[in-house]
């Protein structure tokens, strides 16, 4: 008799063990793990080759070989994915099971083409950008983070269904997962809310189906929201290696994403999505017309969510006389492309962040001061960069006498003419006579006064660059 009470004992636990997928959805959480493998190995595939974007440096190409390897991966799992999904979608009884089967084949339809694109033009003549590789690959990571949350889902939440009409199998309704709500005990009895005394199982039918009501579960999922664009500098050129951040009130760990070689990020934050989507700028001459944008219950993409950022100062400044006259022609030797001052004396150029050097302003015939400028590496527009410039002169200048030494006055030195109060071109008592002329300067200056004669009878000069000597005259 005791034995006969153990072996129905026994075989009432084994129909209860037998039953317990049934009360998990007819699958498992088992069955998803290689499912969620293939879709963490596919993601590590996709960041794998948008690291090997953001490395490469401006102006270069990614290395195409170590891309088409990961596509060639990518494709391989999206194969072994779609036979997987394929398989446990024939296999299971659960009606919520094959729904789910269902929305991962239709994701893994979207993507394969994605994928296929990728492998098709690593191989081409025609190389796409890294801005448009950076786009599919973030098409492609948007997919496999909405797939891996649906099997997380699958497998964190049950899905608690009761058996097809006509089914004397075990059932339960979505209580039957609560440890305290109406449902099996670990004994085989059933036990309801609030009460905790057993009660013993009927018959042959373990549990009538008669007496629960048939809940269906779905599942209700939720894509995350893909925040994506460009980081520009002031030429429409993508900036790379950018850090950007989408931030949430109350939670300090931010969602991070780097923009690529051609200046591409992409970020993807829970739906809908309240929060700040920010620049963070770690070189201070850096700076961005907008930095930040606020979102609010952002539900649906972004997919142009640019920045234009100036990478670029600008060094000005203007060269004058101590008259406040414009000075044009200057060379400002040491800029990027040596500019030259205007008719207004103006001149402006644009660096890259953080150039230094020195400055030096030439022009012949034309001290300037300061002399020059020293820039350290610029982090901002520096104060206009002025000088005054001096014109280099020389004087003509000596005396007109007789053979005896004695100073003829009234000698007027044609071909010379006084641009200040202190020169004059006309012998003093002494017989002396003064006037400066520029750099470069050139003219006859001859010597007149009724009754006299004068040897030489003129003198002549041309381009003038140095200080002439001997410019006396004999009176005769």
């Amino acid at each position: 008799m005791k034995n006969t009470f153990w072996l129905l004992g026994i075989l009432l636990l084994c129909l209860f063990l037998s039953s317990t997928s049934e009360l998990r959805g007819g699958v498992e959480p088992a069955p998803w793990v290689p499912i969620k493998q293939d879709i963490q190995a596919f993601q590590r595939e996709i960041q794998a080759s948008r690291g090997n974007l953001a490395s490469v440096k401006p102006g270069a190409q990614p290395n195409e070989q170590v891309l088409r390897l990961s596509y060639q991966n990518m494709m391989s799992f999206l194969q072994a994915l779609k036979m997987k999904v394929k398989n446990l979608r024939e296999k299971s009884q659960d009606k919520n099971t094959k729904a789910l089967c269902g929305n991962l084949s239709q994701k893994l339809m979207e993507l394969e083409p994605i994928a296929m694109n990728l492998m098709a033009e690593s191989q081409g003549n025609k190389r796409p950008t890294a801005g448009t590789i950076g786009l599919r690959l973030g098409n492609l990571e948007r997919g496999a983070m909405m797939m891996q949350q649906w099997v997380k889902d699958a497998e964190t939440k049950p899905l608690l269904l009761t058996n097809p009409a006509n089914s004397n199998s075990l059932v339960a309704h979505p209580e039957a997962a609560s440890a305290t709500g109406p449902g099996i005990s670990a004994s085989g009895s059933t036990t309801q809310s609030g009460g905790n005394a057993p009660q013993a199982l009927p018959g042959p039918q373990i549990i009538s189906p008669s007496h629960l009501k048939e809940t269906p579960i779905g599942i209700k999922i939720t894509p995350p929201v893909t925040i994506a664009g460009y980081v520009l500098d002031d030429h429409y050129n993508g900036v790379p290696g950018i850090k950007m951040t989408a931030t949430v009130p109350h939670n300090p760990t931010p969602y991070v994403a780097w923009t690529d070689s051609s200046g591409h990020y992409a970020l993807s934050v829970p739906s809908p999505f309240t929060g700040q989507l920010k620049v963070n700028l770690s070189n201070p001459c850096f700076g961005c017309q907008v930095i930040a944008v606020n979102l609010v219950n952002q539900a649906t993409d972004i997919l142009a969510q640019n920045f234009y950022c100036l990478t670029t100062v600008v060094v000005v400044g203007t060269i004058q006389t101590q008259f406040r006259e414009n000075i044009k022609g200057v060379v400002l030797n040491g800029l990027p492309g040596n500019p030259v001052t205007d008719e207004y004396g103006f001149y402006r150029v644009t660096v890259n962040c953080g150039w230094s050097g020195t400055v030096t302003p030439i022009k012949t015939g034309w001290n300037f001061s300061p002399p020059s400028r020293i820039y350290e590496p610029l982090a901002q527009n520096p104060p206009h960069g002025d000088y005054v410039g001096f014109a280099i002169g020389y004087q003509i200048s000596g005396y007109v006498r007789t053979s005896t030494g004695q100073g003829i006055a009234g000698v007027k030195l044609n071909g010379l003419y006084p641009t200040s109060l202190d020169e004059y071109n006309v012998t003093d008592a002494n017989g002396h006579y003064f006037v400066r002329v520029s750099y470069g300067w050139s003219g006859t200056v001859t010597p007149v006064k009724a009754g006299y004669s004068f040897s030489p009878a003129s003198k002549t000069y041309a381009n003038l660059v140095a200080q002439p000597a001997n410019q006396d005259y004999l009176a005769q």
